[in-house]
């Protein structure tokens, strides 16, 4: 009897690991393939006027005044296409943002919001890496735009991870985890019932 139920407590075991480890192999690849691909990433490419010290300077405030705008603006969206809507409605006032910004630090330089198709190299942000290709981005351009540029992945919001990557992370206590199954404990409590009355 004893035999019995340790053999049927195996079987039980055995059927739901296999389950699991398959389920698992089944969706994980999924999920890894349609995370980072062109057709879920907006890019932000902020373009200087020029070269110069005082535009690249100018560069990195004008993207800090759109991600300040534009966070709050992208934080609703569950996925791309509504992220790309929010963007596409609004880039009137996100011109205006940058405007601003280029006024505040005294520059008269006209500014383009523009949203399109546009060609990224590969990029690392923290752990994650953006291949090459043609990406959906919000593109705003400087004065004549012939500077170097900037850019980040805009939604998912990636860019403040790629502006703050100077900040030194805070090391995280991490405490011991033991995984237990919740099947095996009843299969085991059962089997320690059975020995019981079985005594």
């Amino acid at each position: 009897m004893r035999t019995r139920i340790i053999y049927s407590g195996s079987l039980l075991l055995a059927a739901g690991l296999i389950c699991t480890v398959a389920l698992s192999i089944a969706g994980w690849p999924k999920q890894a393939v349609t995370a980072y691909n062109p057709n879920n990433l907006i890019r932000l490419h902020v373009i200087a006027n020029s070269n110069s010290s005082a535009d690249q300077e100018l560069k990195l405030k004008v993207r800090d005044a759109i991600l300040k705008a534009t966070t709050p603006m992208l934080s609703q969206n569950v996925d791309s296409s509504s992220a790309a809507r929010s963007i596409t409605g609004n880039l009137n006032y996100i011109e205006a943002v940058a405007r601003s910004c280029i006024a505040k630090e005294g520059y008269a330089y006209p500014v383009r919001a523009e949203y399109g198709w546009h060609n990224f190299p590969d990029r690392t942000y923290d752990d994650v890496v953006v291949h090459q290709g043609r990406y959906r981005a919000l593109r705003v351009i400087i004065g004549k735009g012939v500077g170097h540029n900037w850019w980040c992945v805009l939604f998912p919001p990636m860019c403040f991870s790629d502006v703050q990557r100077s900040v030194k992370p805070v090391p995280v206590e991490t405490a011991k985890v033991k995984i237990k199954f919740r099947l095996v404990e009843k299969i085991q409590q059962l089997g320690k019932e059975k020995v019981a009355k079985s005594d």
